[in-house]
């Protein structure tokens, strides 16, 4: 048996056009209550690779509320760099 408490936060950018081509609140509600696994919270932001969204995500990660953090958002071509 695993000692490690899973902790994962998603995070849901809107950025990039993303709100207008996905309906954000019915999103929002699969992750809440749509997985097999308990989701630590769920939070969404204008943009999550710069700005208030990226240090409230470092933030989540440094006080320990999420130790998996699962962002959704624009391609991985486009920012791997801001994530590494």
């Amino acid at each position: 048996m695993s000692k490690f408490e899973r902790k994962p936060g998603v995070y849901l950018c809107e950025g990039c056009g993303i709100a207008e081509a996905v309906d954000m609140d019915e999103l929002e509600e699969d992750v809440t209550g749509g997985f097999d696994f308990s989701v630590s919270h769920c939070k969404r932001a204008a943009s999550f690779c710069t700005g208030e969204g990226y240090e409230e995500l470092k933030k989540d990660v440094a006080d320990g509320e999420v130790n998996q953090a699962i962002i959704a958002g624009c391609s991985p071509r486009v920012m791997t760099r801001e994530f590494d």
